[in-house]
């Protein structure tokens, strides 16, 4: 993420139609706020269009672009933001989650879709590691250094920086492939206190799990799940329709299916159309 934000970060800076911009982080979270020029020669939809296509490549992370809100910049101004959902629906988990790649892959593939977004991902169960104060205080330990092992562990540590070229790069140390893949290894670690003393993690600490799937939209007891596609300013006309094609012809795995609202919908266009 920190090489992807610093690519980010220089493509705003260079762009001649912003003024200044500002930067906060908090987490795995970062913000970019930019603030156009006077008399900006570029609209709000068209930043956003042009923004949204260029780190639609970036992988690492979910971006999301959007106008800010300062009426004293070229970037306000209101923008509604043309989107097409297909919503499907069924029991599977695996299996909704499976149909909610298929059908992003087909609509990054129709000219005018700039930007595939879905909420898959609340129909995953998140954990966290609790850690219990006082154990960990018994082996010299505070729970923000614990936080701070994990991190690194997951994420690897800056163990120094490289000048190549007049361009700085973080020379960043990381465990092999395969050591903490899964929840089970990670609370298998050992970490070791101040005084050189050490404890597996599993003995201060617990994992506690979320259970997102109690807040999943249910119709009829099934699950639905919504894949929202961006469309390029004055081309949701032309989104739509291909993407209400593509939809009405997918195989869908397991029982999941379009909903029977998108259907009716589909049904109605269709009449309307004819």
């Amino acid at each position: 993420m920190d090489q992807e934000m610093m690519q980010i970060e220089q493509m705003i800076a260079d762009d001649p139609e912003f003024e200044n911009y500002s930067l906060s982080i908090s987490g795995n979270q970062a913000t970019v706020t930019a603030y156009a020029v006077d008399k900006c020669k570029r609209t709000s939809e068209e930043a956003v269009d042009e923004y949204t296509d260029a780190f639609s490549a970036y992988t690492g992370a979910d971006i999301s672009i959007a106008p800010s809100g300062g009426s004293s910049s070229a970037m306000s101004g209101n923008y509604s933001t043309d989107t097409v959902d297909i919503v499907i629906e069924g029991e599977d988990i695996d299996a909704l989650t499976q149909a909610c790649e298929q059908i992003e892959e087909q609509m990054y593939a129709i000219p005018g879709v700039i930007h595939v977004k879905s909420d898959a991902a609340t129909m995953q169960t998140a954990g966290h590691i609790v850690v219990d104060p006082q154990k960990a205080a018994s082996v010299g330990l505070a729970p923000a250094q614990v936080a701070l092992d994990l991190y690194q562990t997951m994420n690897g540590v800056t163990a120094a920086h490289m000048e190549i070229s007049g361009s700085e790069y973080d020379i960043i140390l990381n465990y092999a492939d395969g050591v903490y893949e899964d929840i089970n290894q990670l609370m298998s670690k050992t970490l070791s206190g101040p005084m050189g003393n050490q404890v597996v993690l599993q003995d201060i600490a617990t994992v506690e799990y979320d259970q997102q799937l109690q807040m999943i939209q249910k119709t009829g007891g099934k699950i639905q799940n919504t894949v929202s596609a961006t469309a390029a300013e004055g081309m949701k006309g032309d989104v739509t329709r291909e993407i209400t094609r593509k939809a009405a012809e997918m195989e869908f795995p397991g029982d999941v299916v379009l909903s029977s609202s998108l259907i009716e919908d589909m049904r109605g266009e269709n009449l309307t159309a004819i």
